[in-house]
């Protein structure tokens, strides 16, 4: 049975950019902001009466990677970030929390403030029923713009299923899909290798692909 998941809500539909990180850096909640709209930040893991369990999921697959990555980067003059730092996409003037963000040596800000980081290598997003098809669809198209980034993750957190971006030397992008325990998520860019067993372990998937 399809299910069909409405779309992160809208809180107002013009801003200009200035306004939003003004309006943002008050707010208790998070906001993304996408081509003059400003989205809340309401991750429906499930729907209403979905199947109790997604949001723990989200987070301990989150957690896991953070953790897998961040001893893989010991030595490398980078760091694992968490979705507390925003990331932003220009020119189209687009502000996304990704769910961890790999940047390698030193990290560049937005103007004189530090909670925008202009040159991302990798983005990894974690994927919801309520947020798959924004996540990629508007963010990774998004993501591609930025002439920082090199490769990306989209992790299902619901079945064992991750999809990978990586820009070549053309700049076009190339992608790959991993459904098998054995199969190894890597980020050539940093020298990174986690199988999906790894990942997903301890991790109460819905189904099967």
């Amino acid at each position: 049975m399809q299910v069909n998941e409405p779309a992160p809500k809208l809180y107002k539909q013009y801003m200009s950019p200035e306004e939003y990180l003004e309006f943002e850096r008050k707010a208790e909640e998070k906001h993304e902001y996408v081509d003059g709209e400003v989205l809340r930040m309401e991750r429906a893991y499930e729907p209403p009466h979905g199947m109790a369990g997604a949001r723990i999921r989200h987070v301990k697959i989150v957690s896991k990677l953070q953790g897998e990555i961040y001893a893989q980067l010991k030595g490398k003059g980078c760091d694992v970030l968490t979705n507390d730092m925003k990331t932003a996409v220009k020119p189209s003037d687009s502000y996304f929390y990704p769910d961890l963000i790999v940047v390698c040596g030193k990290p560049e800000v937005e103007e004189k403030k530090s909670d925008v980081l202009m040159n991302p290598g990798i983005i990894i997003e974690v994927l919801s029923k309520g947020t798959k098809d924004y996540d990629l669809g508007t963010k990774q198209f998004k993501y591609m713009q930025n002439p920082s980034v090199q490769e990306m993750a989209f992790v299902e957190s619901n079945i064992m299923s991750v999809k990978v971006s990586r820009k070549q030397a053309d700049n076009l992008w190339k992608f790959e899909w991993l459904t098998n325990p054995e199969d190894l998520l890597q980020f050539f860019s940093v020298d990174i290798k986690i199988t999906l067993k790894d990942i997903y372990d301890g991790i109460e998937l819905l189904a099967k692909r």
